[in-house]
């Protein structure tokens, strides 16, 4: 024991110190440092990289296969209007839709009475379709069979002295000859057949303009139009 203890000089606890610190600290050090792409897929143990553990924005579009986000792996209403490029998604839906209320009095017969106007751009490669209703008041005691309310659509025609038959994309009728119809409150514009306004080249602007037409036995435009829709439907 004393033998041992005459060789434990200074110098020989530094030098085992040094090795311990040289063997073990060296290879942690290494352990931080390892070279540029030497950990890869094969490295990982699985399930070691954990949602909590990637860093905020770190994953980007660049970083993703290419269809590996499908429709499975998104979230039930997580996509709103403002997340699509409506324009160029290959459906029908409304393009564009107007109301107006207020009080305008039917014109006689042959005398058509402007109830609205409204304008709107009709997009590149759409089919555009044009519906719409009328509201209106119960006619009055005046208001004899037959009578009837006729609801016209036309397109870029402000004036009807010039409207052609094609500028006439939707329209509502209603017919009451001897009276034993009860008078709607409601009355449906429907496309014309030739209503359909195919595929511009470029964005074209349109004037869509509302005409009703009361008839009654007397000629007594009688019959109030209290509001009307129009509604657009493009087709891609």
């Amino acid at each position: 024991m004393k033998g041992a203890r005459r060789h434990l000089t200074y110098a020989n606890v530094l030098a085992t110190v040094t090795a311990f610190v040289v063997l073990f600290g060296g290879a942690a050090y290494a352990a931080n440092q390892l070279a540029k792409n030497s950990v890869g897929a094969k490295q990982l143990k699985k399930n070691a990289v954990t949602t909590a553990k990637i860093k905020k924005n770190a994953v980007t579009t660049a970083k993703l296969k290419k269809g590996a986000v499908t429709g499975a792996k998104v979230k039930g209403g997580s996509l709103g209007v403002a997340d699509l490029s409506l324009p160029s998604m290959p459906f029908g839906r409304v393009v564009h839709r107007a109301s107006w209320s207020g009080s305008v009095q039917g014109g006689g017969p042959g005398t058509p009475t402007l109830v609205t106007t409204t304008s709107y751009t009709q997009e590149a490669g759409s089919d555009d379709i044009y519906s719409g209703s009328v509201e209106v008041s119960p006619p009055p005691l005046t208001c004899e069979p037959p009578r009837a309310l006729v609801a016209n659509l036309y397109i870029d025609t402000p004036d009807l002295a010039t409207a052609l038959g094609e500028n006439q994309v939707a329209n509502g009728l209603f017919f009451d000859m001897k009276g034993n119809r009860s008078f709607p409150s409601r009355i449906t514009l429907a496309p014309t057949a030739g209503g359909v306004r195919f595929q511009p080249g470029s964005p074209t602007p349109h004037t869509l303009s509302l005409f009703v037409t009361a008839v009654c036995k007397l000629s007594e435009p009688g019959i109030i139009v209290t509001g009307a829709t129009i509604e657009v439907a493009g087709v891609k």
